[in-house]
């Protein structure tokens, strides 16, 4: 017979984004830089994607269903640049910055017994960035639930289920 108050064991919990919480984004510099290779600006490229049907792209590898290499290939051929998937990839990756008051709480809260989660919508070039950059950060992370990688995005359910896991 189990005696043990199973409620009792569990720890607080907390879930946390990373894009705009733990770290700050902006695609500006993404822009600005794909947009000096056509001679534009960077809000006329962004207005360029967006218009050609950037964000079904942006939801499908976010939701695992294109990998990076095909994401990179179909975002140039939208845009009409020419560019290498490591050329891509290095300017799509280079949007975070740190949210520092964020990084600070998170250990904080970790020592005071909390569990923490990061529960992210993004993409296997993103992740591979912030986890290289905020690796003194995440390591007091639990668990980290990333919409590629469970294939559902905020706000469905399913991603929150994902995060109780």
């Amino acid at each position: 017979m189990n005696t043990r108050d199973d409620s009792s064991s569990r720890r607080p919990a907390l879930i946390f984004d990373f894009g705009n919480v733990v770290a700050h984004f902006d695609y500006a510099k993404t822009c600005a830089h794909f947009g000096r290779r056509l001679g534009i600006s960077g809000e006329a490229f962004l207005e360029r994607v967006r218009s050609r049907g950037l964000t079904p792209l942006v939801q499908q590898s976010e939701s695992g269903r294109m990998n990076a290499e095909a994401f990179s290939q179909a975002v140039c051929a939208l845009a009409g640049l020419m560019l290498t998937h490591d050329e891509f990839a290095s300017a799509w990756s280079d949007i975070f910055r740190p949210n520092e008051p964020i990084g600070r709480l998170i250990p904080i809260l970790k020592r005071r017994g909390y569990t923490l989660v990061l529960g992210s919508n993004t993409n296997d070039l993103h992740a591979a960035q912030f986890r290289a950059q905020f690796a003194e950060t995440l390591v007091y992370f639990d668990h980290l639930v990333l919409s590629y990688e469970i294939g559902h995005l905020k706000p469905s359910a399913s991603f929150f289920l994902a995060c109780t896991e």
